[in-house]
């Protein structure tokens, strides 16, 4: 079987999509956050968030933490004659803030999303993947973020496989703030997934979301999700 790829432009910023998990499982789920999944078997979505405050373990009057987070994402699956298309898509996002020492906070998001062809030519698979984190202090700031996409073709002919673009940006300075996103889109054929995420955090509060989409040509099916959290100063004395 023959094995060939191709590349166009892709950038990464794997330091920033740590940060950005690191964010997100920063955040205590419930038990309670336990799904059902929709009876629905030719799509359905699901969507979950969560926040909480705690007291800082301060007794300075007015000082206090808090963190919130969620998540959430969503499928589709549609047939088209001899085409198959099947389309998800995925974000979770969180933050956390403080009030403590003039406000610190940092936020945070990644998300995904793939979508799959199946026609007479073959397979064709799209995935794209993007995410971004920022964290913020009163003696600094900085954000970033980065993406990625990959195409994979299977055929009679062998596999290809093609990075698609992907990318991100960021930046902070001083006590001001910072932000931070990246996106990425892969294709194949007819088959598209594309995933975005971003992350904001100023003084006291922060924030992140991200969220997918994937879709191909054999019918209208795609899927789409998204989350998103913020954490602020609780005020908790």
């Amino acid at each position: 079987m023959a094995i060939s790829s191709g590349s166009s432009s892709s950038s990464s910023a794997f330091p920033f999509f740590l940060l950005a998990l690191l964010c997100v499982t920063a955040v205590v789920f419930p038990p309670a956050a336990a799904r059902t999944f929709p009876d629905d078997k030719s799509g359905g979505a699901v969507v979950s968030g969560s926040k909480f405050s705690l007291p800082f373990p301060s007794k300075a009057a007015g000082s206090g933490s808090g963190s919130g987070s969620g998540h959430g994402f969503g499928w589709m699956v549609s047939h088209n004659g001899s085409d198959t298309t099947i389309g998800f898509g995925g974000g979770v996002g969180g933050g956390v803030g403080t009030s403590r020492g003039g406000g610190s906070s940092a936020g945070g998001g990644v998300g995904v999303g793939v979508g799959v062809d199946v026609g007479r030519g073959g397979v064709d698979v799209g995935i794209g993947v993007g995410g971004g984190g920022a964290a913020s202090s009163a003696d600094g700031s900085v954000g970033g973020g980065g993406g990625e996409g990959v195409g994979i073709h299977i055929g009679p002919g062998g596999v290809t496989v093609t990075h698609g673009g992907g990318g991100g940006a960021g930046g902070g300075s001083g006590g001001g703030g910072a932000s931070g996103g990246g996106s990425g889109t892969g294709r194949s054929g007819n088959a598209v997934g594309t995933g975005q995420g971003s992350g904001s955090a100023n003084g006291g509060t922060g924030s992140g979301g991200g969220s997918g989409s994937g879709s191909g040509q054999g019918g209208s099916a795609g899927g789409g999700g998204g989350g998103a959290g913020s954490g602020g100063a609780g005020g908790h004395p």
